[in-house]
Order: C-alpha cells, then sequence, then structure tokens
C-alpha cells in the first residue's frame, strides 16, 4: 500500500509540471525566429556563404525582396538581409570601415550596411560618407542620422536618446556593447536596386556572385576510334650466345692451339700433382 500511494504522488508531481510548463508556453512571449535563409541560385562556390543570410520573422516582406543572381545578391527597393558575426564584436574594438563592392547598374543608391548590437539592442549603420549612426538616437542629437560620428567607438557612453528611461535612468552604449551581425539592405526605402557582388568586414570577405559551374570537357573525339595501346611485353628468353671464331682467320683468334696449349698445361699439372701426392713406401 506504502509503495502504490509513492508511485501515485510521484506520478501526481510529474502531471503538475507538464501542466505547469505548458501554462507558461501559453503566457510566454514569443521568440524572434528566422525567416529562412537565401537560395543560392546555382550550386557555385559562394553557394555556403549565401546560405549563411537570412531574414527575420518580422521583416519577411524585406527579405523576399533579397534574390541570388549569378553576378550577386539582388537588392530590389525595400529590403534587408542579416548575416551573424562569428565572433562578436565589441564597439571599441570594431572595424569602421566596410567595403561593399556592386556590379552592373546601381538604381538610386547602394544598399547600406548596417549592423545590430546587443546590451543595448539598436541597429547601427554607415552612410555614404563612412560614418555612423544610430536608429536609437534623435536624428540632431550625436550619433543620430542628422549628426552620424566617425566610428562605432564614439558610440561608448552615448545615451540612446529615442529610449526612454528605465527607473529614471537613461539607457546608453557601454563599453560592453556588442556588435552581434551584419546586415546589407535599403530597409523600407523604396526605388532603389543594386546587386552587391561581395562584402568586406573585419578583415573577412563575403562574396556572393554565383555563377553556374561548367564541368570540364572530356577528351575530343574526331570521328574515329583511337587504336588502343598495346601493354609492353618483356622477354625473358635469353637471347643464344654469340659463335666465336675457330678458324685462324687473319685478325682472329687461333682458338685450337689455344685450347690445345690449356689442356697440356692441365695434364701437366696433373701429373706433377698426383707425384707428390702418391702414398710411398719406406724401407726399413
Amino acid at each position: 500500500m506504502i509503495r502504490k500511494l509513492g508511485r501515485l504522488a510521484a506520478f501526481g508531481l510529474g502531471l503538475g509540471a507538464v501542466v505547469g510548463l505548458l501554462s507558461l508556453a501559453t503566457i510566454a512571449p514569443a521568440l524572434a525566429t528566422d525567416n529562412g535563409t537565401i537560395t543560392p541560385v546555382n550550386s557555385c562556390l559562394n553557394a555556403n556563404e549565401i546560405k549563411k543570410w537570412y531574414g527575420h520573422d518580422d521583416e519577411a516582406a524585406l527579405f523576399a525582396k533579397v534574390t541570388s543572381t549569378p553576378e550577386g545578391l539582388k537588392f530590389d527597393g525595400a529590403s534587408l538581409a542579416h548575416r551573424d558575426l562569428d565572433p562578436s564584436l565589441k564597439l571599441a574594438d570594431a572595424p569602421k570601415h566596410a567595403l561593399l563592392t556592386t556590379v552592373g547598374t546601381v538604381t538610386g543608391v547602394p544598399p547600406l550596411v548596417k549592423f545590430r548590437t546587443d546590451a543595448p539592442f539598436s541597429t547601427l549603420n554607415i552612410d555614404a560618407d563612412g560614418k555612423w549612426w544610430s536608429s536609437k538616437i534623435n536624428p540632431s542629437d550625436p550619433g543620430g542620422i542628422s549628426n552620424p560620428v566617425a566610428g562605432p567607438e564614439e558610440f561608448v557612453d552615448l545615451p540612446l536618446t529615442k529610449v526612454a528611461p528605465v527607473e529614471g535612468v537613461q539607457v546608453k552604449y557601454t563599453e560592453g556593447t556588442t556588435i552581434e551581425d551584419i546586415q546589407i539592405g535599403y530597409a523600407t526605402d523604396t526605388g532603389n536596386v543594386a546587386t552587391v557582388k561581395s562584402l568586406v568586414y573585419a578583415t573577412k570577405v563575403y562574396a556572393f556572385a554565383c555563377p553556374k559551374l561548367v564541368a570540364s570537357p572530356g577528351p575530343v573525339n574526331s570521328g574515329s576510334a583511337s587504336p588502343k595501346p598495346k601493354p609492353s611485353v618483356i622477354k625473358t628468353s635469353k637471347s643464344p650466345a654469340p659463335e666465336l671464331a675457330l678458324t685462324g682467320e687473319s685478325g682472329g683468334t687461333n682458338w685450337p692451339a689455344v685450347i690445345g696449349g690449356v689442356g697440356a698445361a692441365i695434364i701437366a699439372a696433373g701429373a706433377a700433382l698426383y707425384y707428390v701426392t702418391r702414398p710411398r713406401r719406406f724401407e726399413v
């Protein structure tokens, strides 16, 4: 009975935990999710890089206006694409210059290069003159669109004047503020069209051209089949020994005389050896 009661208690606790989690899920705000990634137009060397650029759910209409072409990423009117920085950068360490390269005709102006910051959240922009401004600072305040700063390090300690104070304290950028992603696009601006070939920032090159890969051509067929090469064959049979001249012709060796002399010498040596080694009888 005690074991049964213990099992029922454990079951009740587990069920209560599940119900509690479901209740929290219904009242918790939905987290921001990504709205897919860009699909490369071809299977190209830059396909993996292109797939790392994405949009957020609340920017679906902007992200839909970014498409992959053989020449690069096309931004058509109000458009925006993100890419995470790895690693993230502190404001004081982030480079101030970004190089955006377009290809073909640009209608209006080239797309902006933007950055998302964390602690506090904001969007930083680089204008056509290479200066920086924040989406969370009033236009005429230092760091605003009408009063930009020279680089990201100058945002440290600047107040976000578009953000309401928290418990009477003005929100500011700090030395711990980080840049978490990089963005390209016109945001909500319309009437601009451009194709971006590449972007260079913080020593990294983001390349977007995606030409169709062409297979290398095979051997040229002349119309007639080429004869197959025959494998090399190594013969191991011995060649007949060259014949020696046994005649006494002019210029040749008198081999009968040589052989006869050698034979006589062998006979003489054998006789001498027998004489020396033969057994002898000694008289007493």
